[in-house]
């Protein structure tokens, strides 16, 4: 019995602690529509990006984790698409 009340109590404040912590859709759409998105991947190198753990020692590093990666995918993406732009424009100059 007591060892239930124990855990609901653990789960209650671990749920506060992440309801605390949460971020809304608009902070994270604001580094990449604001175009803050290019300066934070500028300089890194392939070599200086962390590596993924196997396991996460708790769900706020592992939202950590999360964000850098779904961040640096939509750079990498932005970047293709404007490669991809500038290769079709210059062979509809060339026709």
């Amino acid at each position: 019995m007591l060892e239930g009340q124990y855990a609901s109590k653990i789960e209650a404040k671990a749920k506060e602690y992440r309801k605390s912590k949460r971020k809304s859709l608009d902070e994270l759409l604001r580094v990449i529509l604001n175009g803050d998105l290019f300066e934070m991947f500028d300089d890194i190198k392939p070599k200086d990006f962390p590596v993924v753990p196997l396991s996460f020692p708790n769900h706020a590093h592992y939202l950590d984790v999360w964000e850098t990666l779904f961040t640096y995918e939509v750079y990498s993406m932005l970047l293709n698409s404007r490669r991809g732009a500038s290769k079709e424009e210059s062979q509809h100059q060339l026709n």
